[in-house]
């Protein structure tokens, strides 16, 4: 897939002239440059109205996890036709689905991995791709870090320590971020720390019943005690 991209000659550097070494590369008039970057008159940026085309060629291609109506198959059938109603969809499906296959979408599957977490069945016949459903979301999102040591999670204060705070705002902001990551992590067909556990867009936590009993052993995934606090904390 070949594609364009744009850089803004204002605050921002961009090394070189392309994405792609095997492109035909274009460089920028010196007109529309200030001076060079860190003194390297082999990159241009500067000049508040500039704007660099460069031209780049993605190789492969990472499709999300579990994500269905992906490949010929699928795509073929009705409940993959976007032309057609969201309820003619759904009801192809469900009249394509036997009653053991329907429960078996709804509960652990212990051939596809641990329970705990719940794998699900999807049914490959049809192109319609498995399902796990624990994405951890308490104190981060529960995956490993990607590829390298430095791109991971953020790691928050958990439940406990979020409802202490009365900050409405702190709660917004600390689900924002942690749903974009869940996304990116998805987007990356990424995993947990268990290569097996791929992340999928459901997450869980925190957990929003009320911590009644201290010697409950979760009790660090709940917002705490108090049943007004709770309620504001879940909206």
């Amino acid at each position: 897939m070949s594609t364009t991209a744009g850089v803004e000659y204002a605050t921002e550097c961009h090394c070189g002239t392309g994405f792609n070494p095997a492109a035909a590369k274009t460089v920028l008039a010196p007109s529309k440059c200030s001076t060079p970057c860190d003194g390297d008159k082999t990159q241009a940026c500067g000049g508040t109205d500039a704007l660099q085309l460069l031209n780049f060629t993605c190789t492969g291609k990472i499709l999300p996890n579990y994500k269905g109506c992906a490949d010929a198959l699928s795509k073929g059938l009705p409940y993959c036709d976007t032309t057609l109603s969201v309820d003619e969809r759904v009801s192809w499906l469900m009249h394509n689905l036997t009653l053991d296959e329907k429960i078996a979408m709804i509960s652990p599957q212990p051939a596809l991995g641990e329970t705990c977490g719940d794998h699900t069945a999807g049914k490959a016949s049809i192109g319609l791709p498995d399902y796990f459903w624990l994405t951890e979301a308490n104190t981060n999102i529960a995956a490993a870090c990607h590829t390298t040591p430095w791109k991971c999670a953020t790691t928050f204060i958990g439940p406990m320590g979020m409802g202490a705070s009365f900050n409405r705002t702190l709660w917004h902001l600390k689900g924002s971020v942690m749903g974009h990551e869940m996304r990116a992590f998805h987007n990356l067909a990424w995993h947990r720390g268990n290569a097996g556990d791929l992340l999928g867009l459901t997450g869980f936590g925190p957990n929003i019943n009320i911590a009644r009993d201290p010697r409950f052993g979760r009790s660090s995934e709940l917002p705490g005690e108090d049943p007004f606090l709770n309620g504001h904390y879940v909206c």
